[in-house]
């Protein structure tokens, strides 16, 4: 399905109903439960837990899976296993970076695409990628960072890895100047959307 598809379905009960049909009869079986480390994160820290101390409690709760938050190929490398050994897989994960900045943008890059290399084994399909926030790009910042998006999307396809793009409010400010930006300026076989309807709520002002 195509980014501009999914954003027209989602809109209504009904598009959202058939994306989740949709990938019902795709699976035709019990439906793969993950949560992201953010979350554990957040929740267990009220209570001064460490969330790695609790992969165990996590697993016995019903979930296959959680999203790695992940800053390098060694975090991949690591985390995986270590997910792995409790249980779990990790099928997504989410990675920042700065590809706005010429100056960072080539070790970012690199750096991306050794995360998706070093966590494919452990069934890594989906990195959810947040750009590095700044309020107003520039014009040849936003031309620069899409263009590099799709550089990192086109070389994780190769690896079996879609780039999905996951936003914050800095994206949606300006009339969502870059939120706009990123989807007319990549191409969809490079770059899908991971659609946040949490902060789609939040940076339209509630």
């Amino acid at each position: 399905m195509k980014r501009r598809q999914f954003l027209s379905a989602a809109i209504t009960a009904g598009g959202i109903a058939f994306v989740a049909e949709d990938v019902f009869a795709q699976e035709n079986k019990r439906l793969h439960v993950a949560v992201n480390q953010y979350t554990c994160e957040t929740v267990y820290r009220r209570d001064n837990i460490d969330f790695w101390t609790r992969l165990e409690e996590i697993k016995n709760a019903g979930v296959d899976g959680i999203e790695a938050s992940l800053g390098s190929g060694a975090d991949a490398a690591g985390i995986g296993k270590r997910l792995a050994d409790s249980g779990l897989e990790m099928r997504s994960i989410y990675a920042g970076a700065n590809l706005h900045d010429e100056n960072a943008a080539e070790k970012e890059i690199a750096r991306l695409l050794e995360i998706g290399e070093k966590a494919k084994p452990f069934g890594t399909n989906i990195i959810v990628f947040n750009p590095a926030a700044k309020g107003g790009k520039s014009d040849a910042e936003l031309m620069r960072q899409s263009k590099n998006m799709d550089i990192v999307g086109a070389g994780l396809k190769k690896l079996g890895i879609s780039l999905a793009f996951h936003y914050h409010t800095s994206e949606l400010e300006f009339g969502g100047r870059e939120f706009h930006h990123v989807l007319c300026g990549t191409e969809s076989e490079n770059v899908s959307l991971c659609f946040e309807q949490h902060w789609s709520y939040r940076a339209c002002g509630n």
